[in-house]
């Protein structure tokens, strides 16, 4: 998809457990599961899409629960404040 964004979350072992799409739609977004395993990724999805104005893709090889999926939103989102040129 042009112009959109692949945010891939994972571990040293290769997995591919979740797969979600976000498109922006207004001041949120929809976000849809490809591939579920009952994890983060929709959510994550659709608010980076909301967030950054542009369809993502996220790809989660991690388990993300309550206590996991606020770290790794917050360190996507200070990759995203230091290198907005990435994204």
């Amino acid at each position: 998809m042009r112009d959109s964004l692949l945010v891939w979350v994972g571990g040293r072992e290769p997995r591919l457990d979740d797969l979600a799409l976000a498109v922006p739609h207004g001041r949120s977004a929809v976000a849809t599961s490809l591939v579920d395993a009952g994890g983060a990724a929709d959510g994550l999805a659709a608010r980076l899409a909301a967030a950054l104005s542009r369809p993502v893709h996220v790809c989660c090889g991690l388990v993300l629960d309550r206590f996991t999926a606020p770290l790794v939103e917050k360190g996507i989102a200070t990759e995203i404040k230091n290198h907005p040129e990435y994204f």
